[in-house]
């Protein structure tokens, strides 16, 4: 059972996961205007952009993967057939539901948006109206056009092999983490899921099942030497790709080096900086119940606004890095009173459309 501290330790940060996922959808170094494909340059916005993007955001993926697993089996008494069958239902109300009701938003966005003539020409997809059956199934069910479904579909494909990975961690744990550790380290593909959905989700399924206590993991000194290797790491592998030094091994043991750092750094580092403090009493905690509001409803609406702006501004030496960033404040000063009218005015379709979260 999840105490009170770490319950508000888990929606706050997951919060700050949030506002790093739209930081990082923000990118815009390659924009695409229509047929038009333009490659933005520039050496410092390029490194300042894709050391967020490619580094201090990759840890986003892995820590709410080890969540999801480890709030999957934390409770978990027996492991009955009951027991999963229950969870399931609940994950079918806070997955499958939210997956398709934000697919067909965007598909049907997309649809409205493409018949008019002065939005049209935005658009680098084929157009909605002339998609196939196939098509159709292929964006609704596996590539939708909100991009960021990604995450809940490979969440719930996994969830459907937690009896399997539930016997498995039990008979064979060692095995069972070297391999999926193997299959994320070496970028071994997966048709179902990607590896790194794999390793952090089976990660957090064995902590949920050994009940392992994820509270000040680290003592202080050693996470604070953690968050420097974890940025030094990313700092030195962005210099490394942005001059062109393509050394495979290195860079791929500098990421996925700074990845776990950076996971358990932000991890113990909030319990440096609250210390045991219970964050649900702070003026500004009403925010983080809009995280899962956030992550959903963020795109294709980002994507819409870098490219208004940029038709306002123009492509030059500056409207890159400014679009990124008031691209994402934008953004969140649109969707979070949206959400907030939602919840408040339409409750039903809010709690729909968020999974009940």
């Amino acid at each position: 059972m999840i105490d009170r501290y770490n319950s508000t330790k888990i929606i706050a940060i997951s919060f700050l996961l949030q506002i790093f996922v739209v930081l990082a959808h923000s990118t815009n170094l390659v924009l695409n205007m229509g047929e038009e494909k333009t490659k933005i340059t520039g050496a410092l916005n390029s490194f300042v952009q894709n050391f967020i993007l490619r580094g201090v955001a990759s840890i986003i993926v892995p820590i709410l993967f080890i969540i999801s697993g480890y709030l999957f089996f934390c409770n978990l008494e027996s492991g009955s057939k009951r027991e999963f069958i229950n969870r399931f239902k609940k994950r079918f109300k806070t997955l499958v539901v939210p997956y398709f009701f934000w697919s067909l938003f965007g598909l049907l966005l997309f649809f409205a948006l493409q018949s008019f003539n002065f939005s049209k020409p935005f658009f680098t997809r084929d157009l909605v109206r002339d998609f196939s059956v196939n098509k159709w199934m292929y964006t609704i069910f596996y590539l939708p056009i909100p991009a960021q479904l990604w995450f809940i579909r490979d969440l719930i494909v996994l969830i459907l092999f937690t009896p399997l990975l539930y016997k498995l961690l039990r008979v064979m744990p060692v095995i069972i983490l070297l391999a999926c550790f193997t299959i994320w380290f070496f970028n071994v593909r997966i048709y179902l899921f990607s590896p790194e959905s794999l390793f952090f989700f089976t990660i957090g399924c064995y902590w949920g099942i050994k009940k392992f206590q994820i509270q000040n993991l680290y003592k202080v000194k050693f996470s604070m030497f953690l968050l420097t290797l974890w940025i030094t790491l990313e700092v030195i592998k962005t210099l490394l790709v942005e001059n062109h030094i393509y050394i495979n091994w290195l860079i791929l043991l500098l990421h996925k080096t700074a990845i776990i750092a950076g996971v358990i750094a932000l991890w113990d580092g909030y319990d440096f900086i609250y210390k045991n403090e219970d964050i649900s009493k702070k003026k500004y905690y009403w925010l983080f119940e809009y995280s899962v509001w956030i992550y959903l409803a963020h795109q294709p609406l980002l994507n819409i606004i870098k490219k208004g702006l940029y038709y306002l501004v123009g492509i030059n030496a500056w409207s890159s890095p400014v679009i990124y960033v008031i691209a994402p404040v934008v953004t969140l000063i649109i969707v979070i009173p949206a959400g907030m009218f939602f919840k408040k005015y339409l409750p039903k379709t809010y709690s729909l459309s968020t999974g009940g979260r």
